[in-house]
């Protein structure tokens, strides 16, 4: 499934009318899709004060396509809602170079601090069947202990748009994506995904080694740079010698 975007929002409002640096700014409506609501879904929130976004709120669309977001404001002054259709994003502004901008999106992934291996390609059973086979890799004693999320949800999502679906709260050290390539490749050269030091930068490596990254990162043995680094000359980390 591809991201959703929606075809507009409603009732949306952020209170206070004026806000001091440091105020707590509701931001809360009502996502729709050709007039209805979208159902249950997220909700990504950025606050841009011309730099980039200092930092993102993610929360629950309910059943109704509502939510509720409260926003930390780091300027004083006046805020207004206002809609921009491009991206189907609303952006609650103090001027355009303060603003918060609100996305909606389909479902998230799961939560929690396990780290994830997401399947987005659907059309290949039997490379994904051999590719969950080479998980199973034992590595002195231990086997990958990953959450596997095999889920249509996901179908040919990119890895910005994954990034996108993260949940609130504490998350893993990396997320694992499992694409065309990593089911194609002999290797099932898997795409992982920094969420701590460089979030979103990339690696390549084969789901033999899956079990050693993800031990390692779990006991903060290592860096996700210490693999991302270590690359052979086409890009992908084999394991070390």
């Amino acid at each position: 499934m591809a991201e959703a975007i929606p075809t507009g929002f409603d009732e949306f409002e952020v209170e206070p009318g004026v806000a001091r640096r440091g105020d707590v700014l509701t931001v809360s409506g009502r996502v729709t899709a050709g007039g209805s609501a979208v159902g249950a879904g997220m909700v990504r929130v950025e606050f841009d004060v011309g730099g980039g976004p200092e930092y993102r709120i993610v929360d629950a669309i309910d059943g109704d396509g509502r939510f509720r977001v409260g926003v930390l404001t780091v300027e004083t002054g006046e805020w207004s809602a206002s809609y921009k259709q491009t991206d189907g994003r609303y952006a609650a502004c103090r001027s355009e170079a303060v603003r918060v901008e609100v996305w909606a999106q389909g479902r998230p992934l799961p939560g929690g601090k396990s780290i994830k291996l997401v399947r987005t390609d659907f059309t290949d059973a039997d490379g994904w069947a051999s590719l969950m086979r080479a998980i199973e890799r034992e590595w002195y004693g231990s086997v990958a202990d990953v959450e596997v999320v095999d889920d249509p949800e996901f179908s040919g999502l990119t890895a910005e748009e994954l990034m996108g679906r993260l949940p609130g709260g504490s998350l893993p050290r990396m997320l694992v994506v499992a694409d065309t390539r990593a089911l194609a490749t002999g290797g099932h050269e898997l795409l992982g995904l920094d969420l701590r030091d460089e979030p979103g930068r990339p690696m390549r490596f084969t789901a033999d080694v899956l079990v050693e990254v993800q031990v390692n990162l779990d006991l903060a043995n290592m860096d996700f740079s210490d693999f991302a680094d270590s690359a052979g000359p086409d890009g992908i980390h084999r394991g070390f010698d």
